[in-house]
């Protein structure tokens, strides 16, 4: 049974593995998306909670004192030996300063922007984790059809073989000719064996993303397209604009900008004044009285009201944590403009690149028909003794080098527009479908 056969028939009893399967597969296997997952939602709590943390401070409290000894009757105006006494008190009591209420407003915006840049991280991570498993199964593609030829190679030189070596027999041909074909087998089959390795490699990249076994054997399927779309054109500067301020990655560094903002807005509020107001309301009842329990309890009762006014003395401790987070927010800054011009450059470097490909794929096509059609001459002319094995030998390598140029290209070609979607690169009408 020859190798190509093996082939087929472990191929055909493996199911194959789409793109889009391999990236939904990816998604839900995703430890880290997974915890950023977990994270946005952490986020998310924290944001309620720091809402419930402006409310009012509200307390009740209760006491109850108890004595042994000489104590005042206060309704008989005598003093009484060796007598318990005791009493109760209650209240309720509320406070509310503006430092709580600007440090709530405060708080609440900071876990909103920490919402924010664990919602677009997620996004960001989402699409890199994409963009990886797209790569992957590229190399698995592409590793699939070095193999290929290589298996299909080697099947060409053992039937060429056979053949110059029924050459020789007769004496049509020298023995010189049968010593290089042989040669170039054992290359074939060092190919073929290198090949196998290289698949093994990429198949067990694109498990680690699938969260397979290793010994699970990986078939993946390949594009679809019959006929190579053309790229899309160069987008205007108002796309590139718009691409740039939505990315999830600027919206990620923007809300960071935010969080940095904040922490100096706290910093500036800790310099000023703090306006405390306090309320509340109180009663007791103690047994020194005659006076019964419910009617001390409702006749005891007293309101209070209190207003504290704290002035801060600061130091310079706290004009250096003020410097420090003001300069904290411009390096930030800082970033988010080196960040845009890395986006810019990264969105005109994908798209020059699926450009590139293109023309390397048109390319390699017309050099693989043209080697093609000088192979098949030659493998003809060889036949019939007009060339050497060498140069037949070296017409069917450049033959196959080609071929195997040729869907390299084409499979990397349809994998970088498959990744400016993924990027969700704006392009204009009239490009690629």
């Amino acid at each position: 049974m020859t190798l190509g056969i093996v082939l087929a028939v472990l191929v055909a009893a493996v199911p194959e593995w789409t793109l889009e399967g391999c990236i939904e597969r990816g998604l839900q296997e995703g430890v880290s998306l997974q915890r950023q997952e977990l994270l946005l939602r952490q986020r998310r709590s924290d944001e309620r909670l720091a809402l419930l943390d402006g409310l009012p401070e509200i307390s009740l409290r209760t006491g109850c004192d108890f004595g042994w000894g000489r104590t005042v009757d206060m309704q008989e105006l005598m003093i009484v030996d060796h007598r318990l006494n005791f009493s109760n008190s209650w209240s309720v009591g509320a406070s509310l300063s503006s430092s709580r209420v600007v440090s709530t407003l405060l708080e609440q915006r900071e876990k909103r922007y920490l919402r924010e840049e664990a919602a677009a991280g997620r996004e960001a991570m989402e699409t890199e984790l994409k963009i990886a498993i797209t790569e992957a199964y590229l190399e698995l593609l592409l590793a699939d059809k070095n193999y290929e030829n290589a298996c299909t190679g080697y099947e060409s030189i053992l039937a060429q073989r056979e053949r110059t070596e029924k050459e020789v027999l007769s004496g049509r041909l020298s023995y010189r000719s049968l010593a290089e074909i042989e040669a170039r087998s054992a290359t074939e089959k060092a190919a073929v064996a290198s090949a196998r390795g290289n698949r093994r490699t990429a198949a067990m990249n694109l498990s680690r993303y699938l969260n397979l076994p290793p010994e699970e054997e990986l078939t993946v399927a390949p594009p679809a397209e019959d006929s190579l779309p053309e790229p899309w054109p160069m987008p205007s500067a108002g796309d590139i604009a718009r691409y740039v301020a939505t990315h999830p990655r600027i919206r990620q560094a923007e809300a960071s900008l935010g969080t940095e903002q904040v922490a100096l807005r706290k910093e500036r509020a800790s310099l000023l004044p703090d306006l405390t107001v306090a309320g509340g309301y109180g009663t007791y009842y103690s047994n020194a009285s005659r006076v019964t329990w419910y009617n001390q309890l409702t006749g005891n009762g007293n309101p209070s009201l209190g207003v504290t006014l704290t002035i801060p003395l600061p130091g310079g401790q706290s004009f250096t944590r003020l410097r420090q987070r003001s300069s904290a927010v411009s390096q930030q800054a800082c970033e988010i403009e080196e960040l845009r011009q890395e986006l810019e450059s990264e969105m005109l470097s994908s798209l020059l690149n699926a450009i590139n490909c293109y023309e390397s794929c048109l390319a390699a096509e017309e050099n693989m028909k043209a080697l093609g059609t000088a192979f098949r001459a030659g493998e003809a002319r060889f036949e019939n003794g007009a060339i050497s094995s060498s140069e037949y030998l070296i017409s069917r390598t450049n033959w196959q080098k080609a071929v195997g140029a040729y869907w390299q290209a084409r499979y990397r070609y349809l994998f970088q527009l498959k990744i400016i979607s993924l990027r969700k690169i704006p392009v204009q009408e009239g490009g690629a479908q």
